[in-house]
């Protein structure tokens, strides 16, 4: 359900989840996910007939009408949502250029945003 999936994700990104949701029982079954700050993309997870979105932020009007819209909206911070990426071509970099002796590291950002 919603709630429980808010829960996961609170988990997973290390950081607050806000979910703006209709329903909090409803039944997660498919997910969009597009990092930072595409709050106002919701709405193509609803054409798609996409149960739920995350992404880093979200604002007032599109709170209220992801809940009107059926989506579960969920909010991971702009920073939390977008450091898998990061860590994930850091990777793929490393594996191209660490033999050169390129050092590659993450440092993480306390940004509550």
């Amino acid at each position: 359900k919603a709630s429980d999936l808010q829960e996961q994700l609170k988990i997973i990104l290390n950081h607050d989840v806000i979910l703006a949701s209709d329903d909090e029982a409803k039944e997660i079954k498919n997910i969009g996910i597009i990092t930072g700050g595409a709050n106002g993309d919701w709405i193509q997870a609803q054409k798609d007939g996409l149960d739920a979105y995350l992404t880093g932020e979200i604002s007032e009007h599109d709170w209220h009408e992801a809940r009107e819209g059926g989506v579960a909206f969920f909010a991971g911070g702009h920073n939390a949502t977008e450091q898998f990426g990061v860590q994930e071509l850091m990777k793929n970099l490393y594996e191209k250029y660490h033999q050169d002796g390129v050092e590659f590291f993450f440092i993480p950002s306390s940004n509550p945003a």
